[in-house]
């Protein structure tokens, strides 16, 4: 477990991103928050890893640190987090679903951390990220929270129940608030 006041001056944190072969956009929302937490000063180093693109997934253990936190930027577990980053890290092989969180690679400490979506505070961030979405845009007036239906999107997997799980209760937890007129899960696959 990690501590809100450990020192992590010589630790290394990188953010896993999908990527794309065809956007190439698609990493940047990776890229900004790791330049936002970069000037935090919090880590040695803050940088991006993407399972498509550069820089990928399996550089990783060769960063210059003796701790590596991997976070994984998804709402969802699933076959993303579950088995393509941890056999990319070097953590498990394919068909392996045990394997410990924190290991050590190349003479450094890798910590494998769960996806951000996965955190009990997303609520919030969704519900914060909708309103400031309605404000933006409020073409042609802002409706009423009440009048609108919101989409949680997720990316969602037939290989793996899990992908659909977070996005699923995020619904559910959201809908139970009564804010919204409906609240609905879309899925890519």
């Amino acid at each position: 477990m990690v501590l809100a006041d450990e020192d992590f001056s010589e630790a290394a944190l990188v953010l896993i991103g999908h990527g794309s072969t065809v956007n190439q956009q698609s990493g940047q929302p990776v890229r900004r928050l790791a330049e936002e937490l970069a000037a935090r000063n919090l880590f040695a180093q803050v940088s991006t890893a993407f399972d498509l693109e550069a820089p990928k997934i399996e550089d990783v253990p060769r960063i210059d640190a003796p701790r590596i936190f991997v976070v994984p930027i998804t709402i969802s577990a699933g076959r993303f987090t579950e088995e393509t980053i941890p056999q990319r890290l070097g953590l498990t092989v394919a068909g392996q679903s045990d394997y410990d969180r924190v290991q050590e690679i190349n003479g450094r400490q890798v910590i494998y951390c769960h996806p951000i979506g996965t955190h009990p505070d997303m609520t919030h961030v969704l519900l914060k990220r909708a309103r400031g979405i309605v404000t933006k845009y409020p073409f042609p007036h802002a409706p009423e929270l009440t009048e609108t239906v919101l989409f949680i999107v997720g990316h969602g997997t037939k290989k793996n129940r899990n992908s659909r799980k977070s996005v699923e209760a995020q619904v559910d937890l959201i809908r139970a608030r009564s804010e919204y007129a409906d609240v609905q899960p879309a899925f890519m696959e």
